[in-house]
């Protein structure tokens, strides 16, 4: 008697483990996310363990034993004023090398901080492998500002410049070869997607999340989930975007486990691409990174998105993409974004943000407007 119980419970640990094998191996295979980070309520380990994987068998940008031939990048304004008595000259905004992840900017020519007047200067950067970027700008030092010089901000000016209506950027730009679209966060509001569907609107990329800063913590947009389906019960086409600080490889295998996570959880499957949006630029020569870091950075976001079922793009100005801080290559699609009637960027792009004071109904205030070619 005593034996058979025994052996009743010795079975069931053997039990448990062939149905969690089972729930696996089921769930692996018709996930709608194949490929990895497809386990549902993955524990805590998971970004180390994701991490060193995706790590071991990353291809950079920078192919091995490549020779540095890239001079550093110098980007800044080629005037540069400050008052009189100022304690240094102003940083640009960039001075970075592809390969280094330090580079020093040195100011050369004459000038007095404590002498109004107009130096004409260089900005001289120099990489480890004897590249070497001159920059020319002017300085210029005025007096300080009396007292009753000051002025203050007119509040009643108007900012953004003037309104597109969806209405209107239908008529421009539809074809039967694209798509119009917008794209949105919790800065947006509350959405009419009924509305916002009925007024033309094809599709929509909604903002998944943020950093919180450089070294923060992965946050949800607080309106993603409702809006997402809110957009998808409305009938349009929905991808998404997330807001990024990374610095390091680490931090955007991080960041991409993430919005895999959410997605699943939630059980919200986009119709196109996972954008990884970096655009803050200040302070970053100050980061630590060389450009090759950089675009790697962006490179395992969207290498990752891919492997787990979802196309990637990479978000964009027309300014650093001229500027060729970016350069993965043309396999990873551009989402561009360029205020203007008409774009003259000559690279490729897979769509294009036109417009960021955009009406459409169903939204308060202004939207981004995009065009959707692929």
């Amino acid at each position: 008697m005593k034996e058979n119980i025994l052996k009743r419970i010795a079975i069931v640990p053997i039990l448990l483990v062939y149905f969690l094998v089972m729930y696996l191996a089921i769930f692996s295979d018709h996930s709608p996310y194949p490929g990895g980070l497809s386990l549902f309520g993955a524990e805590e380990n998971v970004v180390e363990v994701e991490s060193n994987k995706y790590i071991d068998t990353f291809i950079s940008v920078q192919k091995e034993g490549e020779p540095d031939t890239r001079a550093p990048l110098i980007l800044g304004s080629s005037t540069v004023t400050v008052e009189v008595e100022s304690e240094k000259i102003p940083e640009p905004l960039m001075c970075v090398d592809n390969v280094d992840k330090q580079v020093s900017c040195k100011v050369v020519g004459n000038y007095d901080l404590n002498t109004v007047g107009t130096y004409k200067l260089e900005r001289v950067a120099t990489d480890k492998a004897g590249n070497t970027t001159r920059f020319p700008f002017t300085l210029k030092v005025k007096e300080k500002p009396k007292d009753e010089e000051q002025t203050t901000s007119n509040n009643n000016e108007p900012s953004g410049g003037t309104p597109l209506l969806i209405s209107d950027a239908i008529s421009r730009y539809k074809t039967d070869n694209n798509k119009i679209g917008i794209d949105v966060s919790r800065w947006q509001g509350n959405i009419n997607w009924q509305k916002v569907k009925e007024s033309g609107v094809e599709f929509v990329m909604i903002r998944l999340g943020a950093q919180d800063g450089f070294g923060g913590e992965c946050k949800t947009d607080s309106k993603f989930i409702e809006n997402f389906r809110g957009a998808k019960e409305a009938g349009l086409l929905v991808g998404a975007y997330f807001y990024s600080y990374s610095t390091s490889l680490e931090e955007s295998i991080e960041q991409a486990i993430y919005v895999t996570e959410v997605l699943i959880k939630n059980e919200l499957e986009p119709d196109l691409p996972i954008a990884y949006d970096w655009e803050y630029w200040n302070g970053f020569s100050n980061r630590n990174m060389s450009l090759n870091d950089f675009n790697d950075n962006a490179k395992i976001f969207i290498d990752i998105m891919r492997q787990v079922g979802f196309d990637g793009y990479l978000y964009s100005s027309k300014y650093y993409l001229e500027k060729e801080v970016w350069y993965l290559g043309s396999e990873y699609s551009v989402w561009l974004a360029h205020y203007t009637k008409e774009t003259n960027y000559e690279g490729d792009y897979a769509m294009w943000q036109c417009s960021c004071t955009g009406r459409v109904p169903g939204i308060d205030g202004n939207v981004d407007i995009n065009i959707l070619y692929k």
